[in-house]
């Protein structure tokens, strides 16, 4: 396609084309098969496209922009204290809350051995419940020698 149609193609084709520009595209496209040709093509082309057009512009129906709010309103979020007021919800909450609290304190109490008691099974909580023999701090030498008789005699 030539330069001269290819300037003024689209107002050729809406039927507008400047008085100027009109004798120039008539007389090119009276000479030149191939431009001719060309232009016929996008003629048929463009009123395909435009039986596609609907008649008139389309838009949303008239309800449409107040059930879009409604919609909104009813998705918005609850409170927090929505989760208080409605009983049917938070007690079932509580419910499981109670259950996986029961079982996590079975779990441990079965898990952990009877005697064992909590702090006193380290040898020095063991020698400092022990009261043996006389004041410490008093004589250092009967310290040193108490010391290692309680050491020698402990038993686990």
């Amino acid at each position: 396609m030539h330069e001269v149609i290819k300037q003024h193609l689209e107002e050729y084709l809406e039927g507008c084309v400047t008085p100027s520009g009109l004798p120039e595209v008539s007389r090119h496209l009276e000479t030149c098969a191939d431009c001719r040709k060309a232009v016929d093509e996008i003629a048929r082309q463009s009123q395909m496209v435009k039986v596609l057009r609907p008649p008139e512009e389309l838009g949303p129906a008239p309800c449409f922009y107040a059930r879009v709010m409604e919609r909104i309103a009813a998705q918005k979020r609850a409170s927090l204290w929505s989760v208080f007021l409605q009983p049917s919800t938070f007690s079932r909450r509580i419910a499981y809350a109670s259950l996986v609290l029961v079982m996590l304190l079975g779990i441990s109490m079965l898990s952990s051995d009877p005697g064992e008691e909590f702090g006193a099974t380290h040898p020095v909580v063991i020698l400092a419940e022990q009261s043996q023999g006389p004041e410490i701090g008093v004589d250092l030498e009967q310290d040193r020698a108490s010391m290692l008789v309680n050491l020698t005699t402990y038993e686990e």
